[in-house]
């Protein structure tokens, strides 16, 4: 049998072993494996946190503070800020002004006013306190170090946006959810360094969120319910999590392990 290789299939660690087993069900959804069901499954348990529109989300240093589409009153759609405490489980509504300095730091007003749209763009704070707003359309915008806008520049793939910025080194890692691609872009030399997937190809199916730990991206891909990790010193690829619906987002907190997935917002936790 070929070396132990392990993933996690919709809230369930798989092995590879022999025989077949029958699909499995968590969080009550119906989970069919993909292919053969050749696996061993150790239960891995997904909790719901809650379920909203998120446009946005921040990790802090008790948990994280989050955007939301809502409807007020008078029909109309607004957005909203809560934090969610992990000390004590509780969600707290807040001011949009936390919300800016929490994502931009001191200087936030100044950038959100520059910004217009400050919600729906990732940031990415770089060398010498720069800060690097990226949106899904491809859009990158540089602000100085008292929130002052610098340079913008747009990074596209075959024509397809990159987006969901992850720094790695000097570098950034992004997604190209239409080109089902992920790829590493140079700061420095203003060029794209490393491509990995394709149009034609389904290791990649429209990426649409990364994130970078230890040395390792863990790429969130809508269409195939998977996470899968990339060494980013190998450029290995392999399963991460494979849920039962879309995956849109992970992140990780001090104490906490979360996924987005269409149904709401979940902790991973081992049984």
């Amino acid at each position: 049998m070929a070396g132990l290789q392990t993933s996690r299939i919709c809230g369930r660690r798989e092995r590879e072993t022999t025989g077949t087993h029958p699909p499995a069900v968590i969080a009550g959804y119906y989970c069919p494996l993909y292919g053969k069901a050749e696996f061993l499954l150790e239960e891995l348990r997904l909790q719901k946190i809650f379920n909203a529109d998120i446009l946005d989300l921040i990790v802090t240093d008790n948990g994280f503070i989050y955007s939301c589409e809502e409807t007020n009153e008078d029909g109309n759609k607004i957005a909203l800020f809560y934090e969610y405490s992990e000390d004590n489980d509780v969600f707290t509504k807040i001011p949009v002004v936390e919300y800016i300095t929490a994502k931009y730091g001191k200087h936030g007003r100044r950038i959100a006013k520059s910004l217009g749209d400050f919600i729906t763009c990732r940031v990415i704070n770089l060398e010498n306190d720069v800060c690097l707003a990226s949106y899904r359309n491809g859009l990158n915008r540089y602000f100085d170090s008292y929130g002052a806008a610098e340079d913008s520049f747009k990074i596209e793939y075959l024509g397809n946006p990159a987006c969901s910025p992850a720094p790695g080194g000097k570098n950034l890692w992004y997604a190209v959810p239409d080109s089902n691609t992920v790829i590493c872009y140079s700061l420095k030399y203003e060029r794209i360094e490393v491509r990995m997937g394709s149009p034609d190809e389904k290791a990649f199916f429209h990426p649409t969120d990364i994130k970078m730990y230890d040395n390792m991206l863990y790429v969130c891909n809508k269409n195939s319910y998977k996470i899968k990790t990339i060494d980013i010193k190998t450029f290995d690829v392999q399963d991460y999590c494979i849920f039962s619906e879309p995956v849109s987002g992970y992140f990780r907190t001090d104490i906490g392990e979360y996924v987005i997935l269409n149904s709401g917002v979940y902790s991973l936790k081992d049984e």
